[in-house]
């Protein structure tokens, strides 16, 4: 996604990102939101999506596979995802952080229903969060809740599964995971 998506509702929606053996990143709105190189920005603000993921490989989420450079705000997902490789979120995949002008801010979400990974990382809001491979980077979370089922090998999270290289402008916070189960 280059550009905007705002005041959608997508409902039964099934997206077969494994189809034909596929392994590339896949959500209800679109695989990638904005680009690694911090030339495209990607923005989904109060976007509500309900249905069934299915992967093959990383980056799997509810709204979007990976958030590479852009903001999802005021979205949620009643999602059942289903995710044989790693980095599967209810919200988003993973954040992709290639450059140090990346910024990646997922605020005021939610997310409910059903996550199983045959792999690491997975979680509620969104798996991994490199919010400081470079200094500049901006990668937050906040005011977001879950209500996930979350099932994957390892790093397994209400909230986000693995952050790390943090930084000042990196943070996790005002958020709420009401997960009733978090297995390995």
């Amino acid at each position: 996604l280059n550009g905007r998506i705002a005041n959608v509702t997508f409902i039964n929606a099934k997206v077969a990102g494994d189809a034909s053996g596929g392994t590339q990143p896949c959500g209800i709105v679109c695989g990638y939101c904005g680009n690694g190189a911090a030339t495209c920005y990607g923005e989904i603000e109060n976007v509500h999506v309900q249905g069934v993921v299915t992967g093959n490989g990383g980056g799997v989420g509810g709204v979007a596979g990976v958030l590479a450079h852009g903001k999802i705000n005021r979205c949620s997902a009643d999602i059942e995802i289903n995710n044989k490789g790693q980095r599967t979120g209810g919200i988003v995949g993973y954040h992709n952080d290639a450059n140090s002008a990346s910024i990646c801010e997922v605020t005021n979400c939610y997310s409910k229903g059903k996550i199983v990974s045959n792999n690491q990382k997975a979680s509620g809001v969104i798996s991994d969060l490199h919010g400081a491979a470079k200094s500049t980077n901006i990668a937050k979370v906040q005011y977001c809740y879950s209500a996930v089922d979350v099932t994957a090998t390892r790093n397994v999270a209400g909230i986000v599964a693995n952050a790390w290289n943090s930084n000042e402008y990196s943070a996790v916070e005002y958020c709420i995971a009401w997960n009733q189960n978090l297995k390995t």
